[in-house]
C-alpha cells in the first residue's frame, strides 16, 4: 500500500485532484481509508450506486460520475485499476 500511498500523494502535489472509485459502497471505502489515515488524500470516493448493478464497473457510470464531482473533464483524467473490469470501464465498453 506505501506505492498506493505515495501515488496519491506525489498527484495531490502536482495540484491534481484523486479520487477512489469502487464497485463497494462509498461509505465502506470511506471507513476503511479513515481508518487507515487516508481519507486526507482523496477529494472524492466514488462507490457504487444503490439498487443500480448494471452501472458497476465494466460500466463506465463510476468513473462519469467521478469526473463530475472532481469537475474534471474525462478526457483529463487517468484510471489506474487492477482488474480487466477496471480496463473495460476505462473504454467505455
Amino acid at each position: 500500500m506505501c506505492r498506493a500511498v505515495a501515488a496519491f500523494e506525489a498527484a495531490r502535489a502536482s495540484g491534481r485532484k484523486v479520487a477512489t472509485v469502487s464497485n463497494n459502497s462509498a461509505v465502506c471505502v470511506q471507513t476503511f481509508l479513515l481508518l487507515h489515515g487516508l481519507l486526507y488524500s482523496m477529494d472524492a470516493v466514488v462507490g457504487r450506486a444503490p439498487y443500480q448493478p448494471e452501472a458497476m464497473k465494466p460500466s463506465p457510470d463510476s468513473l462519469l460520475r467521478a469526473s463530475s464531482e472532481l469537475a474534471v473533464p474525462l478526457r483529463d483524467c487517468t484510471l489506474i485499476g487492477d482488474s480487466v473490469t477496471d480496463v473495460a470501464a476505462a473504454k467505455g465498453d
